[in-house]
């Protein structure tokens, strides 16, 4: 949750274009960040003299090298947004929605039993893909090289229908 409330505030302070992509950027704008937040949370908690006592240093220094070794906000979503800001985060949303409109308008079109399967499973992992990116971000992982793969399918699919399509009505 501290990554999420960390990444919250970079966006009020990085609106626009954000910080910058990166791991090592995001990991030392995240540490200011999560410092901080992490110390206000503790003066609002005013936690009790027990659970102090009952904290170890070697605790303590784990938690630092935690939060030392994020990078990435744990959450596609506000990734992106920390990374490139409004701007790149109303992109990255424009791409996908297209591509899953662009997706449905294919299989909705598309005669071919295969076509259509594949469309279907097409649609569904983007639809895995997004929820497992509100807990996760895949982006700077090699799995994001499945999502361009899928990407690539969609448009090879969507060309041959569209193809197809305009084949069927120059016959007419």
């Amino acid at each position: 949750v501290l990554c999420w409330k960390a990444s919250i505030a970079i966006i009020q302070d990085h609106p626009w274009l954000g910080i910058g992509p990166g791991k090592k950027n995001f990991r030392s704008v995240y540490q200011q960040y999560a410092e901080t937040i992490r110390h206000k949370e503790k003066q609002l908690k005013k936690e009790n003299a027990n659970e102090l006592s009952g904290q170890t240093k070697d605790k303590k220094k784990k938690r630092l090298k935690d939060i030392e070794k994020l990078s990435h906000a744990h959450n596609i979503f506000l990734h992106i947004w920390v990374e490139t800001g409004t701007v790149g985060l109303l992109t990255f949303l424009w791409l996908f929605i297209t591509i899953f409109y662009a997706s449905i308008k294919s299989w909705r079109l598309s005669k071919a039993g295969y076509e259509k399967a594949l469309l279907m499973g097409i649609v569904a992992s983007l639809i895995c893909i997004f929820l497992h990116g509100f807990t996760d971000s895949f982006w700077k992982k090699p799995d994001a090289l499945f999502l361009w793969y899928i990407i690539g399918i969609v448009f090879v699919v969507i060309h041959n229908t569209s193809k197809l399509q305009t084949h069927e009505s120059v016959r007419k």
